[in-house]
């Protein structure tokens, strides 16, 4: 038996200017089990040169979450508080603030509207 990916799962990573010494990531698109290993990545570099890293994750043209994504938020959110950053997640919306809120997890992350928020 073969295991296929779905090639069809797209996620668009950008990373922004800093704003007020917060970096911030825009997602766009799926984050899954074919996803979800390429924004842990991407935030890992980040985090490299930059251990207390505050980071904003702008999830407002996220269209999907797994369970997958949700444990890459959890282990990104222990990464950076361990190491004296800070996570916040905004922009979230329709399935992927839905399965945030039903697992408790709305709850324990740092959820906000918007950057402007977050960074305030």
């Amino acid at each position: 038996m073969r295991t296929v990916l779905s090639e069809w799962a797209q996620l668009d990573i950008r990373t922004q200017t800093e704003r007020d010494g917060w970096t911030v990531v825009r997602i766009t698109g799926e984050l899954d089990l074919a996803t979800a290993p390429r924004l842990e990545e991407h935030v890992t570099g980040l985090t490299l040169t930059r251990p207390t890293l505050r980071l904003v994750l702008d999830m407002t043209e996220l269209q999907f979450c797994d369970s997958t994504g949700l444990g890459t938020l959890v282990a990104l959110h222990r990464r950076l508080d361990s190491g004296g950053g800070r996570l916040v997640l905004v922009g979230l919306h329709g399935q992927p603030l839905h399965l945030l809120t039903r697992t408790g997890l709305a709850s324990r992350l740092n959820l906000r509207e918007n950057a402007g928020q977050a960074t305030h």
